[in-house]
């Protein structure tokens, strides 16, 4: 029922443009801010339902956010992804807003302009590293009326990362981390993350070095090219390894790297540190259970963790 409901009413919209002679059709938002928002990612929708605001779309595997939640398709009406918004769904459920994460808008500008061309107030979240996430929340606090909820939730993710901070800045030396960042297209397509990306800045939150501020010296960017060299003779203590896409592929194309120059002069590489960390946990976003990856990152400067190349 509900697919031959959206239907219809696209065809209200449809034939109505058409009567009219209007070659784009928009609507007039008369919506209170926060009375009926549209959720674009996972991050979003779980702040958005912490914050108390009131959703009315959420973005595709929202059943498995916050133990399922969100699985009503019939309650809760799919509007694709940041990656891929279906404009036309979002549109029909009359939202007061749209927010999604900038992460789609920033690397191919296509997220903004379709959904205001609708009529489609979009507020662009920012999640690219954990202090990017803190002032989000504060900010969707603001917007939507809900500061001390705001308030309660950075309060609870400070208490979750104290511990884990504390440790890291209890150690006499300080480890030092390159952070690779890979997609399924070839040793090409591998990059080194700066501390303006979620892993490198994974490492610099954590208090351990991230080299790639000792070798670009260029706090502009989330990526760097890979001019392996400066890396390599860089010696970090620990390669990361991150994989978006198909991670299996992207492992694989790591693993073929590590038996050829200049990584056979490198430290990490000779001694087996190399760690490819999971896929379901680090990508390209902070989330909310970011003290995870923290204790994930401590565990393998303690020791606890098995390398993933044994050289």
């Amino acid at each position: 029922m509900k697919k031959v409901a959206l239907y219809v009413t696209a065809l209200c919209v449809i034939f109505s443009c058409a009567a009219f002679g209007l070659t784009g059709c928009s609507k007039t938002q008369t919506g209170e801010t926060g009375s009926r928002v549209v959720a674009g990612d996972a991050v979003t929708l779980e702040i958005l339902d912490y914050l108390g605001v009131n959703i009315v779309g959420v973005p595709d595997g929202a059943e498995e956010v916050l133990d399922g939640k969100y699985a009503d398709e019939e309650k809760y009406p799919r509007v694709g992804n940041a990656m891929g918004m279906d404009e036309e769904a979002a549109y029909l459920l009359d939202p007061s807003e749209v927010v999604v994460t900038r992460t789609a808008e920033d690397a191919f500008g296509n997220v903004v302009s379709p959904l205001e061309s609708l009529g489609i107030t979009v507020h662009l979240a920012d999640y690219n590293t954990i202090p990017n996430l803190k002032e989000t929340i504060l900010d969707l606090g603001t917007y939507f009326g809900k500061e001390e909820e705001a308030q309660r939730l950075l309060s609870e993710l400070a208490e979750k990362e104290a511990p884990i901070l504390a440790e890291i800045s209890a150690m006499e030396e300080k480890p030092s981390a390159l952070v690779l960042f890979g997609a399924p297209m070839g040793e090409s397509s591998i990059m080194v993350e700066s501390a303006n990306a979620y892993g490198g800045s994974l490492v610099s939150y954590i208090g351990a070095v991230n080299v790639e501020t000792e070798v670009a010296n260029d706090s502009r960017g989330q990526y760097r090219p890979n001019d392996w060299e400066s890396y390599v003779s860089a010696q970090p203590d620990y390669i990361l390894c991150i994989a978006h896409g198909d991670p299996e592929a992207v492992w694989a194309v790591y693993d073929s790297m590590w038996t050829n120059l200049p990584w056979t002069y490198s430290r990490a590489v000779k001694e087996g540190r190399i760690y490819y960390l999971p896929s379901e946990q680090v990508n390209v976003n902070a989330t909310l259970n970011y003290a995870e990856d923290l204790q994930y990152l401590l565990d393998i400067f303690n020791g606890e963790i098995e390398s993933s190349y044994g050289g």
